[in-house]
C-alpha cells in the first residue's frame, strides 16, 4: 500500500531549504516587492509546490490509511537512522544514549543481525552496570 502512495506522490522538486527560505519572507518579500531572480524563481517554484500540496491534499482525502501508514514508516526510518548515527558517535561515558540508541535498533530494525548485535550490547551495558553498582554504593557510603 505504501508503495502505492509513493507512485502517486512524486519527489519534491523544490527542496526543504528554499521551502524554508520562502516560508520566512524578508519585510520586502512580505509586500509583494521581489527582485528578478526570486521573481524567475517563484514562476518555476510555485507550480510545483503547489501540485506537490494538491497531491498530499489527494492523498489526506482518498488514501488516508496509505499516507499514515508512509508518515509512520519514514518516522520509524528517521528513528533508526538517529540511533544508528548516535552508536557511531557514542563515547564510552555515554552509556545511556547508547542503550537508548540500541533499545530502538532492537524495536524497529528489520535487520536481525542489527537486532541481536543491540540486543548484545544492551546485555553489556546491563553487565557493565550491575558491576559497578558495588563500587557506586561503596562512594555514597
Amino acid at each position: 500500500m505504501e508503495a502505492t502512495l509513493h507512485a502517486h506522490l512524486s519527489p519534491p522538486l523544490i527542496r526543504d531549504g528554499l521551502l524554508a527560505h520562502l516560508a520566512a519572507p524578508d519585510p520586502d518579500a512580505q509586500q509583494g516587492d521581489f527582485d528578478a531572480e526570486t521573481r524567475a524563481l517563484l514562476a518555476v517554484a510555485l507550480p510545483e509546490i503547489c501540485l506537490e500540496l494538491l497531491q498530499w491534499r489527494d492523498a489526506a482525502r482518498t488514501r488516508p490509511a496509505a499516507l499514515a501508514m508512509a508518515l509512520r514508516s519514514q518516522a520509524l526510518e528517521d528513528q533508526l537512522t538517529a540511533a544508528r548515527q548516535a552508536i557511531q558517535l557514542a563515547t564510552p561515558h555515554d552509556a545511556s544514549a547508547l542503550a537508548s540508541a540500541c533499545d530502538t535498533l532492537q524495536r524497529l530494525s528489520p535487520f536481525p543481525d542489527e537486532r541481536d548485535a543491540a540486543a548484545q550490547v544492551l546485555v553489556e551495558l546491563r553487565q557493565d552496570r550491575s558491576t559497578d553498582a558495588p563500587h557506586n554504593n561503596r562512594r555514597a557510603q
